[in-house]
C-alpha cells in the first residue's frame, strides 16, 4: 500500500477460524512497535477483523509492518507512508482547518466565502 501522512486507512483481514479476539501488531520505520488486541467480527459465517490506521503529522515516513495473529494463524502487510508533495487543506471541523505542506517562510492567503459572498 501506499499512503500519504494525514490519510486513514483500514485493513480488513478475513477467514479466522473462530470468533476470538486478534493480536495485532505496528512496526513502525523509526523502530517503535505497538500492539493491541482487535474484536473479531462476524458477518453470516465468516470472521473477520477490521483495523484502522491513521497516520498523523508526526508519524514517521518509510515502510510500517502490520501483523495479525489469532490461533496460530499470522497475517502480514506492508505500507509505504510518505509526506504529501503538495500542499493540502483538510477540514477539522465547522470550526478548524489545517493547512499542511507548506514551507516555513511562505505566506499563505486564506480566504472565506459564504452563500458565495466574501466574508474575511
Amino acid at each position: 500500500m501506499e499512503i500519504e501522512l494525514l490519510a486513514t486507512d483500514y485493513l480488513y483481514v478475513c477467514g479466522w477460524k473462530n470468533e476470538q479476539d486478534v493480536i495485532f501488531t505496528t512496526y513502525y520505520p523509526n523502530g517503535e512497535i505497538t500492539t493491541q488486541n482487535l474484536p473479531m467480527g462476524i458477518d453470516g459465517n465468516y470472521y473477520y477483523v477490521k483495523a484502522t490506521l491513521i497516520y498523523g503529522v508526526k508519524n514517521p515516513e518509510g515502510i510500517y509492518k502490520y501483523v495479525f495473529e489469532s490461533g496460530g494463524d499470522r497475517v502480514e502487510a506492508t505500507a509505504n507512508v510518505f509526506k504529501a508533495n503538495a500542499t493540502r487543506l483538510f477540514r477539522i471541523d465547522n470550526t478548524h482547518l489545517f493547512l499542511y505542506g507548506f514551507k516555513a517562510s511562505e505566506a499563505v492567503a486564506l480566504y472565506y466565502y459564504h452563500n458565495e459572498k466574501l466574508v474575511g
